[in-house]
């Protein structure tokens, strides 16, 4: 565990390093690749697969073919079993909220009632709900240009794309008092502790880099889907 210079975000590999960290009254989780991830080859933003990646790109980007690939890469992603990316989270969850603490998700991704945005945001919802994820519901009203949802496993935000502020929800939500985001994208957390309105730690969560699956396993699937010849490590 250590933190980045600049903004305080401290790096966290595992649920016990995120025990000592945590002392906020509120407790931001992203979901994908923070709480769960697909067990698939190619994950956006993973240490390996932006490797992969970018070579592909480099040989491929101004053609067809790449539209095709990245095309097969996100419905593999979305079509993929989801797994804990480590089992201690529900109960880290559970003794946070026990303990008087808010815990709340936030997500990148948008809320839609329209295919196939809702189908892959039920999935991840039924998948939360059946490993014990449970967060708090927030209560107060929630201001109307931020889009939330209280679902069976508690209140979860939609920033609604990649590139939102976090921040900027969570100014919202917790009236300038203290808060945690913790997230696997270390963009997205820089964006969110420069925030002058309140203070908000991050936790830069890279336990998901350690159940990325092996350039392998991506030389194989691209050779399976595309006939790709290997790249070598």
């Amino acid at each position: 565990m250590r933190a980045e210079k600049g903004g305080e975000i401290f790096v966290v590999s595992n649920v016990s390093e995120l025990r000592v960290i945590i002392r906020e009254k509120y407790v931001f989780f992203d979901l994908d690749e923070t709480i769960v991830m697909p067990r698939t080859p190619f994950i956006f933003g993973l240490p390996k697969s932006d490797s992969v990646i970018t070579s592909l790109c480099s040989k491929y980007q101004h053609t067809q073919n790449f539209d095709l690939i990245c095309k097969k890469m996100e419905d593999a992603y979305y079509d993929a079993t989801i797994e804990l990316v480590d089992s201690q989270i529900p109960l880290l969850i559970k003794d946070l909220i026990n303990s008087g603490h808010f815990v709340y998700g936030l997500t990148s991704r948008k809320w839609s009632n329209k295919q196939p945005t809702y189908g892959r945001n039920m999935k991840l919802l039924k998948t939360l709900s059946n490993f014990g994820i449970h967060f708090s519901h927030h209560i107060n009203k929630i201001p109307s240009h931020i889009n939330s949802t209280t679902t069976s496993i508690g209140t979860i935000f939609w920033a609604g794309h990649e590139y939102a502020d976090k921040g900027e929800i969570i100014v919202a939500i917790t009236k300038q008092e203290p808060a945690i985001l913790i997230d696997n994208d270390k963009h997205k957390l820089i964006v969110a502790v420069n925030h002058q309105e309140t203070c908000i730690r991050g936790a830069h969560f890279i336990a998901a880099y350690y159940r990325e699956m092996s350039i392998a396993d991506m030389n194989d699937w691209l050779y399976e889907k595309f006939n790709i010849k290997k790249r070598k490590k």
